[in-house]
């Protein structure tokens, strides 16, 4: 994720899964997302997420989840109506840097716990252009509700070429074509590859890997996947 691959960002819904410390996720806040959300299912990891974010984002891009903490109803009282103009920097299709002010906000830190509740986060939060999961998936066992997470709330084409969305009737903001999932693996003790790919055919994923004319040091981008419906 830099500048020179910002079009696949800007202008996205974004959702990252297994954010932990929430990196991926505050860099395509920089590269222009119209929106983020960074989720984690472990309650402990969602606090630190929370945190770091409010260390990193400007508080006029945060919702409520990540600028209140449980029963802090003084904080969340006093964070209404205090919207204020901010500018963001990123990056246009040529690599130049670009600003724009911004008067909404962005970012969000949800629980979601893969697997559970979808119905119920899809209600609340939409569906996403662009999913992010870098090295957070290590145990077999979570293949079949990552990808059902992914299935749910990744945007997919209509019967027309647009973008279908659950959580907008009138699709008139849509992008065309189905959303992407970006899917990093460098750890070692992450789940195998082949079972991640497997898994992706099962629900009617198919995958890439960046060109070198696309990596930003012209090697080879390895261990990186982009998954989209067949």
């Amino acid at each position: 994720l830099d500048c020179r691959n910002a079009q696949m960002i800007r202008g996205k819904k974004v959702l990252e899964l297994g954010s932990g410390l929430g990196l991926c996720g505050i860099i395509c806040h920089y590269l222009g997302a119209d929106r983020v959300l960074l989720t984690d299912g472990d309650s402990d990891v969602l606090s630190n997420l929370r945190y770091n974010v409010r260390e990193n984002v400007h508080t006029s891009f945060c919702d409520e989840s990540i600028l209140t903490e449980p029963n802090d109803q003084a904080h969340k009282t006093e964070r209404v109506g205090k919207m204020d103009d901010v500018m963001v920097a990123y990056c246009n299709d040529d690599g130049k840097d670009e600003q724009e002010y911004m008067t909404y906000p962005t970012v969000s830190c949800p629980q979601h716990i893969w697997g559970k509740a979808i119905d119920q986060f899809k209600q609340s939060y939409g569906m996403s252009d662009v999913i992010l999961a870098a090295d957070c998936l290590y145990i077999t066992q979570s293949l079949e509700p990552f990808w059902q997470s992914i299935d749910q709330l990744l945007v997919r084409s209509d019967s027309n070429g647009g973008t279908a969305r659950d959580d907008d009737e009138s699709n008139t903001d849509c992008q065309t074509g189905d959303g992407i999932l970006i899917y990093i693996m460098k750890s070692s003790s992450a789940a195998p590859l082949d079972m991640v790919l497997e898994m992706a055919t099962k629900y009617g994923f198919t995958w890439t890997t960046p060109t070198a004319s696309s990596s930003p040091h012209g090697k080879m981008s390895e261990n990186i996947f982009i998954f989209r419906r067949k």
